[in-house]
């Protein structure tokens, strides 16, 4: 993200900040117009579908009034040409979470999960989250 005073930030600098604060929903409510704007002219451009992913946290998968925003945001987007893919991030432990389950309702809504820098946090070989998550993919961190 290019803040206007403090230059390129990474995600790791300001996803924290906004899952702390419980904004994650209302910003990505005020960037799906956007996204699915230029996605759009993008994929056009490419002459090809694009894969779209989107950073989520556990807490708002598991926001009851939540899921119709992100069940009409993963159709507003295929609609614009992209294939959406919803990266959980892993600051939370599914296992706090016992409706793990929603998880599988969404992806019969056609919804696609994939784990957020897999093996920094929560999610790791050991841990059960890409079961309950019914993730297809993982994306892994940086190496350093």
């Amino acid at each position: 993200w290019l803040h206007p005073q403090k230059g390129l930030l990474s995600a790791g600098n300001f996803i924290p900040a906004i899952e702390a604060t419980g904004l994650g929903g209302a910003l990505l409510r005020g960037l799906a117009d956007e996204v699915c704007g230029d996605g759009q002219d993008l994929a056009r451009s490419a002459g090809r579908r694009l894969m779209m992913t989107l950073n989520l946290s556990l807490s708002l998968v598991m926001t009851p009034l939540f899921r119709p925003h992100l069940l009409a945001l993963s159709i507003r987007l295929e609609q614009a040409g992209m294939t959406p893919v919803f990266e959980i991030t892993e600051r939370e432990d599914i296992r706090a979470f016992p409706q793990a389950a929603v998880f599988r309702q969404l992806a019969a809504g056609g919804l696609r999960f994939a784990v957020d820098d897999f093996g920094t946090g929560h999610a790791g070989p050991a841990s059960t989250v890409a079961d309950r998550m019914i993730a297809r993919t993982v994306s892994l961190a940086r190496c350093q």
